[in-house]
Formats: structure tokens, C-alpha cells, sequence
């Protein structure tokens, strides 16, 4: 039952995405939206631990942060390959809270490839705005291995 949630998140996820970029809506359902839908699914995953608040708080900002910004002042130009390896990397502290460092590795590396890739593909913003920051909740999931 968890997994149908976690795919509700991620269509929320994609649709938070989308709407924070689009500019007819505020950034923040971006910026703040994907972040909390991610954290929602290592709820999911993991179960809601009191002891983790403070992986739970300093994911949500990192992944904020990294939301936030496609590295166009280190790169000079949208870096996206390296904006998901960073909203990855931002799974860090949920990581060390439980262990899963296999898992860990599998999100950055599949979250780096897919916003790269994704981005590459796709010519309409619509889609490509909806699909990177769908995938959030989704691979949330391999933390588990």
C-alpha cells in the first residue's frame, strides 16, 4: 500500500515541479513541495522516527537548496546532470540515519543520470520540468536496498 502512496507522491511531486517553474505560480511549490513529497516517501519507506528528526530536517534543506538552483554560476550553463547528482547527494544525512549507504549510492547515480538525461530528451518544458522532479519520491525507494 505504501508503494501506490510513494507513486501518488511522485505525481504530485512532478505536478509541484512543474508548477514552481512554470511562472504562473509561485517558486516555493518547487523549492518546498518536492522536498516534503521526498520526505513523505522515507516516511513510507522507513517509517516516521522521532530519533531522525534532525535527517529529516537537514534533508529537506538540502534538497531545498539543491532544488533551488541548476548551477549556471559554477558551470555557466543549466548543469543539469549536476543538479540531480546534488538533490541525490542531499539524501545524505537520511542515509547515515539508517544505514542504507547501498541504496544512498544507487540514488545519486540514477537521480544524476535521469535529470541529465530527462533534460537532454525532452524539448517541451512541461514535460521535462514534470519528469525530473517526479522521480523524487521514486527513487527514494532504492534507499531501502
Amino acid at each position: 500500500m505504501n508503494i501506490l502512496f510513494i507513486f501518488v507522491a511522485s505525481i504530485l511531486s512532478g505536478i509541484c515541479g512543474r508548477a514552481g517553474g512554470s511562472g504562473r505560480f509561485n517558486r516555493l511549490w518547487r523549492v518546498v513541495g518536492c522536498p516534503f513529497l521526498a520526505i513523505v516517501a522515507v516516511w513510507l519507506c522507513f517509517g516516521v522516527k522521532t530519533t531522525y528528526w534532525w535527517a529529516y530536517v537537514l534533508t529537506f534543506g538540502l534538497m531545498a537548496a539543491s532544488i533551488s538552483t541548476y548551477w549556471d554560476f559554477l558551470f555557466g550553463y543549466d548543469q543539469h546532470f549536476f543538479h540531480g547528482f546534488m538533490i541525490g547527494i542531499s539524501l545524505a544525512p537520511v542515509a547515515y540515519a539508517t544505514g542504507h549507504w547501498l541504496g544512498f549510492g544507487l540514488v545519486v547515480a540514477l537521480s544524476t543520470l535521469w535529470m541529465g538525461i530527462w533534460s537532454k530528451i525532452w524539448n517541451w518544458d512541461v514535460a521535462e520540468e514534470f519528469g525530473r522532479y517526479a522521480i523524487l519520491p521514486l527513487v527514494v525507494l532504492l534507499l531501502i536496498v
